[in-house]
């Protein structure tokens, strides 16, 4: 496997690049970007709950409904990753694949941890 075919399917937690916009957003303090991260990591646990219950209940449309909106605000953080699981999420039960979406929000827990510690390490960075 090459490397370009490695970051393909192995993306980086974080888009370094979107992080540093939305750091110098307020002059690069940061104090924007943390709040945004704050925001994200307070609402997006119960978010993905919901997930996990719209997958139980084969409610198809309402999970790809809630995997849209949390690929939006994944991406908005600059969660690169995480929103590409969200959007497979959401492929899959948008094409009414409910096995494929509950085996890919299997992997959520552990994705969304690696991506919180990211996001608050990046979130506290000084610059």
């Amino acid at each position: 496997m090459t490397d370009e075919e490695t970051s393909v399917e192995n993306p980086p937690v974080l888009d370094a690049a979107h992080v540093a916009d939305l750091i110098g957003l307020d002059q690069g303090r940061g104090a924007l970007f943390k709040r945004f991260v704050e925001l994200f990591v307070s609402g997006t646990a119960e978010k993905i709950a919901r997930l996990y219950e719209h997958a139980r209940t084969s409610n198809v449309t309402a999970l790809a409904d809630a995997a849209h909106s949390l690929r939006g605000a994944s991406g908005n953080v600059g969660a690169v990753r995480l929103a590409g699981l969200f959007e497979r999420i959401e492929v899959a039960a948008k094409g009414g694949d409910i096995g494929a979406a509950t085996a890919l929000i299997a992997s959520l827990e552990s994705e969304y941890a690696v991506t919180r510690v990211a996001l608050v390490a990046a979130s506290t960075v000084e610059s």
